[in-house]
């Protein structure tokens, strides 16, 4: 019984690593892109030129992993084994094969908030005019639907996995925005705007009083403090730090990202007021050794703090040989090598 298990296991296994050795097929036309190139990338993992035909055929094939990929300007999904065709006709495209059942879900299920929220444009000022309850009402229905659309049969786990976390996560980034944004009148704000942002002949101090009064004038109303800790709670409650599936390709997740190391910042210095003194981004560098555990996370991270770095900080040759000493085979190319004045 015993070698008969051993067996089944050995098998299962082979299987899998055979799935995941299979290229991946894809095909189609893009008329638009009629003997030139286009450019198929995952985030800065991969990128590969594809050459179109006169008539706009075009076929690749890859080796390559499960995940979102960009073509043309559309997200797509695909995993090893698959054979998908894709075909644009204007801005509308359609696709057949394996993995057509993922990308014929993918714009869909991104349309919902725009069908259950008012969201005119990708502009959110009515959005922000509803109260609490019927806002997060909206926010339920739009993961409802979002999870329905998600019953369908045939799709893959990856695609499914990575999906209903990133439905969570676009949720999380509209509570977010709420947040920040509830009762502020959008023409108060434009007037804010105007002073933050245009040129002014007034002092410093002049300025800051400016815009102080305006921020004020512009917030009609505000959350109870009940209210902010609930979205709070809702918004960063058991937030993964290492999910490099969803860093990958979800715009909403890494906004996220960026936000939780802000307050992970700010909780930072508060907690030691000497910090305040070091550059932001090496302390951004020192969180990811302490909060990141995901290999593929920390080099991504890592190196776009330490661009940062030798953008604005004065010992760049000392940061650039930090992470030269760090690197350690990162997937990522090394920023240049600062000139030193």
């Amino acid at each position: 019984m015993k070698r008969i298990l051993n067996l089944l296991i050995l098998i299962t296994s082979l299987t899998a690593a055979a799935q995941s050795k299979r290229p991946i097929e894809i095909s189609g036309r893009l008329p638009a892109r009629a003997g030139k190139m286009a450019m198929l990338t995952q985030y800065d993992r991969f990128k590969k030129q594809i050459p179109i035909g006169s008539t706009g055929d075009f076929k690749l094939t890859f080796a390559g992993d499960s995940g979102y990929y960009s073509l043309d300007g559309r997200q797509i999904y695909l995993q090893p084994g698959c054979t998908l065709f894709i075909d644009k006709k204007d801005t509308v495209f359609s696709f057949a094969g394996t993995c057509a059942a993922e990308n014929n879900l993918i714009y869909p299920i991104a349309q919902i908030t725009r069908n259950v929220l008012p969201i005119e444009n990708s502009r959110f000022e009515k959005m922000y005019a509803l109260e609490p309850a019927d806002f997060l009402s909206k926010i339920d229905n739009f993961k409802s639907i979002a999870y329905m659309l998600l019953k369908a049969r045939g799709l893959s786990n990856f695609f499914l996995t990575t999906q209903r976390q990133n439905v969570d996560y676009v949720a999380r980034y509209l509570e977010l925005n709420y947040m920040s944004n509830y009762g502020i009148d959008p023409v108060k704000r434009m007037a804010f705007d105007s002073i933050a942002l245009g040129k002014s002949s007034q002092s410093m101090m002049e300025r800051i009083t400016a815009m102080t009064g305006a921020m004020k004038a512009m917030r009609l109303k505000s959350l109870s403090i009940d209210q902010m800790n609930d979205f709070n709670i809702r918004i960063w409650a058991n937030f993964d730090m290492n999910n490099a599936r969803l860093y990958s390709w979800s715009s909403q997740y890494r906004f996220l990202y960026d936000q939780k190391m802000t307050r992970l910042l700010s909780a930072e210095r508060m907690a030691d007021p000497s910090l305040t003194a070091k550059n932001q981004y090496e302390l951004r560098r020192d969180l990811v050794n302490k909060q990141v555990t995901d290999n593929f996370l920390k080099e991504a991270l890592y190196y776009k703090y330490t661009v940062l770095l030798l953008k604005t900080a004065k010992e760049k040759d000392r940061y650039y040989n930090e992470y030269t000493k760090a690197g350690k085979g990162f997937c990522l190319p090394y920023p240049d090598k600062p000139t030193l004045s």
